[in-house]
Formats: structure tokens, sequence, C-alpha cells
């Protein structure tokens, strides 16, 4: 019987976190694209985060929770979405992406890997996050991005509710 993970269990991750978890190779995502019967760009594009049709995300959703025998839908898992950036400012858009990676990372901590890995896990979620703060600094305003800085910094012992996103 598949395991069902709803949103109210487990806060959203990312694709690029799935994969991780779940340790599948290029291969093993090659097959989970043929079997939901798209191109290999798309589950390539939904690892690296970028937008993809929501039919090919929840297509590439369902083989995945095949593969891992868990339920991981688009209320579980952070895909970004063809349209989503017309509906969201590239602010907005890069403030969730900072939200998401800082999420991750939490959960990296709560036990998803041990000493080194975890390690190695948590620091490329600090690193991401960082690459989109410093994309969000050329974009934005001083003031939204030190708002962005200091509310990472008050989160300390990963108290999430201090986070608000736009």
């Amino acid at each position: 019987m598949r395991k069902v993970i709803s949103s109210q269990e487990k806060p959203t991750v990312l694709f690029y976190d799935l994969c991780e978890r779940y340790t599948l190779d290029y291969d093993a995502l090659v097959a989970i694209a043929e079997q939901a019967k798209v191109a290999r760009e798309v589950i390539k594009d939904m690892y690296m985060g970028k937008p993809v049709k929501r039919s090919d995300a929840v297509a590439i959703l369902k083989a995945f929770s095949d593969k891992v025998n868990v339920a991981w839908t688009l209320d579980n898992v952070h895909v970004q979405l063809v349209g989503m950036q017309q509906n969201q400012s590239e602010v907005a858009r890069l403030r969730a992406t900072i939200d998401a990676e800082y999420e991750s990372a939490k959960l990296g901590l709560k036990g998803l890997a041990e000493g080194t890995a975890k390690h190695h896990y948590i620091s490329t979620r600090f690193v991401r996050m960082a690459g989109s703060i410093e994309a969000l600094s050329a974009i934005a305003d001083k003031s939204t991005v030190d708002e962005v800085i200091i509310k990472l910094r008050t989160l300390g012992e990963y108290e999430v509710d201090a986070w608000i996103p736009l």
C-alpha cells in the first residue's frame, strides 16, 4: 500500500530534494520521464527548478510516486509551473524560492541524511539560497533584500512561523 504524505503532515519540498532523498540518478529520472510520457528535458527542468507545464509536472510526480511508493503531488512538492511567473513578480518568486530552500535545509537538519551527507545537503541548500538572494539583490531595492536577510537571521532555531512569504 502506498504511503500518502499530506501537505499537513510535511511541508512542501523541492523536486530536487526528492531526487536526492531517494538517491535517483540520471538514468532513473529518464525512466520516470519515459513512464510519464514526457520529454527528458521536462524532468531535467523540474530538477533544476525551471518552470514546466502543470500537466507534465503532474505526470512526472505520478510516475515518481509509483517508483518510490509514496504519493508526491503538487500539494506537497514545490514545482515551478509555466505561468506562475506571470502571476508573481520576479521578487515574489525569488522570495518563495528562498523560503523553499530554507525549508528544505530545515528538513535536512531533522534527519534526511547522516554525518557528512547531512552537512553537504544543508550546505547545498544554503548555497542555493545565497544564489537566490544575489539574484534578488540585482532586481529588488536594498530594503527588500535586507528584509529577507533579517528574516533569515531571526529564524535562528528554525521557527518557520517567523518567515512571512509574499
